[in-house]
């Protein structure tokens, strides 16, 4: 990975074999982001993607294994119980200009990601719940 400062936070590049929420959450920690927002385009060569089903309270989640571009990602940097999260949404395409999308479980890089990551520079947290949602906790400041 490579990274450069910016005015609110980091531009980061991914290069190929780094999965997307370790290097986030590694690159959180050293760098002491207490939260903030991430955006992102690239390419992978695999996936897991999922659907919170609401009424079961539970993800479906499923997997693959194919080369598609990362047309965008959007997500949230926070902490629960101490540990860096990274909460992602994606949209992707095939070959064949088909399109996905859903929550990301995990993302392996096959040709690049580049990422900007917005520093709130205040600590964010997530909570259980008896939903099974881990939500952030504002505190209305």
């Amino acid at each position: 990975m490579q990274y450069q400062s910016t005015a609110y936070g980091y531009q980061l590049r991914l290069e190929t074999g780094e999965e997307i929420h370790s290097t986030l959450t590694d690159f959180m920690t050293s760098k002491g982001i207490k939260g903030g927002s991430v955006t992102g385009i690239g390419a992978l060569s695999s996936y897991s993607l999922g659907y919170y089903k609401v009424t079961e309270k539970e993800y479906l989640r499923k997997d693959y294994d194919e080369e598609v571009e990362l047309l965008s990602c959007a997500g949230n940097l926070a902490y629960k119980g101490g540990i860096p999260i990274a909460h992602l949404h994606v949209v992707i395409s095939n070959m064949k200009m088909e399109t996905r999308g859903g929550h990301l479980f995990e993302g392996v890089i096959s040709a690049t990601g580049e990422f900007s990551i917005f520093d709130s520079k205040i600590e964010v947290i997530r909570l259980d719940r008896a939903d099974a949602l881990p939500l952030l906790d504002l505190p209305n400041r």
